[in-house]
Order: structure tokens, then C-alpha cells, then sequence
């Protein structure tokens, strides 16, 4: 579950890209184990690498919540109430050492926490809507999606950085394919 990059763009792609294409192989595994019904936590989670382990549970959750703030909002409720997810969005940031993005899930931890969302799916009931339907929770969600738009790319460049310095983690570097 290497991507497969051919040195040259290795070396050339933006931070976006490499990231992208090291995800996409993970990402793959992850459906292909849902499909088949395998237990993707227990049988294929635990046997990646550290880095692998960061970068999936931190592109999941940014492949979501760049999208707009009813998403950022929504998926990362849905996290929450995932314990294992959200504390593997945590540590996923720490395994890089972000100082960018981290504090920010840390304030959407306690902005979720105080308004006595779920932390189980039992009890989910959160909706897309939710933000338009609050406009104290809208107004809390846009400041602090503003906030994140900027700390992404530094984290993602802090990634990048990563994966270029341990690039046997994520792809198998070839000279052509």
C-alpha cells in the first residue's frame, strides 16, 4: 500500500499532491476492507507504519472539512463521536509535531463539548443544517473555519516534509513506470 511516484515527481510535487498521492494508496485499502468486510481498525490499521497511521486519519478528516464550514462542522462532530477517530485526529498531529492545526481541533473539542454534542454514534444527531439553523453556532463555526484555512497548508507543508525525509513510509520510488 505504497503509492508508486516516479523520483522525479517526487521530488517536484506540491505538498497538496504529495500528500494526495500518498493517501490515495490507504485510502484504497480502507474501501477495498469495507467492501470485503474486513475489520479495517483491527486487521490492516494496526500494521501500518506511524506515518501512515498520521497521514490517514489527518487526510480523512481534511478531505472533509476543507470543503465548507457545514462540512468542517459535521464531520468533525462525527469524529468526536468516533472516539477512536478523533483521538487518532489527535495524535495523528502530534505524531508531525503540528503546532498549526492541533490547537485548533483542540478548540473545536471544547466549542463541540460545550454545546453537549455526541460523543458516541448511538446518540448522533447532527445535521449539515445545524449551523444555519444557530447563528451563534454558524458565527462560532466561521470564525473558527477561518482559523483552520490558514493552519492547513502549514500543516500539510509540515506533512510533506515528513514524507519527503522518510519517503520509504509512503512509495515505492521508481525511475518510470
Amino acid at each position: 500500500m505504497l503509492a508508486i511516484l516516479k523520483q522525479e515527481d517526487f521530488n517536484t510535487m506540491n505538498n497538496v499532491d504529495l500528500g494526495t498521492a500518498c493517501f490515495k494508496p490507504l485510502i484504497q485499502v480502507y474501501k477495498r476492507a469495507q467492501t470485503e468486510e474486513q475489520n479495517f481498525a483491527t486487521d490492516i490499521y494496526p500494521h501500518w507504519s506511524s506515518g501512515q497511521r498520521a497521514l490517514f486519519i489527518f487526510w480523512t478528516y481534511y478531505s472533509h472539512v476543507k470543503k465548507s464550514e457545514a462540512d468542517c462542522y459535521y464531520w468533525s462532530a462525527l469524529y468526536m463521536a468516533q472516539s477512536e477517530r478523533w483521538s487518532g485526529l489527535f495524535r495523528g498531529l502530534q505524531f508531525f509535531e503540528d503546532r498549526d492545526t492541533l490547537p485548533l481541533i483542540e478548540e473545536m473539542d471544547a466549542l463541540l463539548k460545550k454545546r453537549n454534542h455526541p460523543r458516541s454514534m448511538s446518540d448522533f444527531n447532527v445535521s449539515y443544517d445545524d449551523i444555519n439553523n444557530d447563528p451563534l453556532l454558524h458565527e462560532q463555526i466561521s470564525v473558527w473555519y477561518a482559523k483552520l484555512l490558514v493552519a492547513l497548508p502549514i500543516t500539510i507543508a509540515l506533512i510533506s516534509d515528513y514524507i519527503r525525509l522518510h519517503p520509504d513510509q509512503f512509495t515505492e520510488l521508481v525511475e518510470s513506470y
